[in-house]
């Protein structure tokens, strides 16, 4: 995560680095900065919700006020504040706590893309997930980008969906309009292929489940479970249904192995012969099942 050094407090002003509970926070530690001094205002004009929000009284000196930046910053040995994003982004999404301004960071350092912004946001199901909205000169492909951020950022901090918009929405005020920001749909994706739909019983069956898990429309026998939004958890749920639906035990590994309907049928219909079962490397296989904290999750 990226800091910025932003100096010491100016004549009469007073900055503290606190916590959650208003409580002040060693050096070194980050915390919420909150500015006091004989040059704070009383409030926001007109706004008293807004006010008893982001005055609070202080915690140190009785019948005085702070304000609350919502900064995130810590403090160096020296007495400097370094600044460290803003707490309204930071987010919890399947019990991580992620700093989307870091995401936003690394993506744009991705060849063409102009602008980006990640937000979290609740699916169907009333889960959180992360989201991409970004901006190009060109058609960027999903699975291209989530590639290149695997190998920058860990797996719990790659977003579910990537949106290629136009433009980003903006307020009246040329502030992002976060508001505005579509919810992901179908071409929030691609596929590694065109679409191709189910040929037999077995793969209509597999479609259907792909669909249910994934909260999508349409699956084409192409289209991998990790690129059409899947994660952890995902994948256990759809472990389960299949083993369910197919009256055996489908291991979770197996879906690492074979992640689109496809692969997976061809896997259920006895055609990988017994070269491409040595031929895969069960070393990655773990690497990847660690990637996606499968330990989290009780299945």
């Amino acid at each position: 995560q990226q800091v910025n050094n932003t100096g010491r407090p100016i004549h009469n002003t007073e900055v503290l680095i606190l916590d959650a509970a208003q409580q002040l926070l060693p050096v070194g530690v980050a915390g919420e900065i909150c500015i006091g001094g004989e040059g704070l205002a009383r409030g926001y004009y007109r706004q008293q919700a807004l006010t008893r929000e982001r005055f609070i009284s202080h915690p140190y000196r009785p019948g005085e006020q702070l304000y609350r930046t919502g900064d995130l910053g810590k403090r160096t040995p020296s007495g400097e504040v370094l600044f460290a994003g803003r707490l309204d982004h930071q987010v919890k999404v399947r019990g991580y706590r992620i700093e989307l301004g870091e995401i936003e960071s690394q993506l744009r350092h991705y060849p063409g893309l102009e602008q980006v912004v990640v937000v979290a946001r609740a699916n169907q199901a009333q889960e959180k997930e992360l989201v991409a909205y970004l901006t190009a000169g060109q058609p960027l492909a999903g699975a291209e980008l989530r590639h290149y951020l695997a190998g920058r950022l860990p797996a719990y901090m790659l977003p579910s969906h990537f949106v290629q918009l136009a433009a980003l929405p903006l307020t009246p005020n040329g502030k992002l309009d976060r508001k505005a920001l579509p919810a992901p749909g179908e071409m929030a994706h691609e596929p590694q292929a065109g679409y191709l739909a189910p040929a037999s019983e077995l793969e209509a069956q597999l479609a259907e489940l792909w669909q249910q898990v994934l909260e999508k429309q349409r699956v084409g026998l192409l289209d991998n479970f990790f690129e059409l939004g899947g994660n952890s958890l995902k994948l256990v749920r759809l472990a389960k249904r299949l083993s369910e639906t197919l009256h055996r035990e489908i291991p979770v590994p197996v879906l690492f192995q074979y992640p689109t309907i496809q692969a997976f049928s061809d896997y259920l219909n006895g055609e990988k012969n017994e070269e491409e079962e040595e031929a895969f490397d069960r070393g990655q296989l773990i690497s990847d099942m660690n990637k996606f904290n499968l330990d989290e999750y009780e299945y």
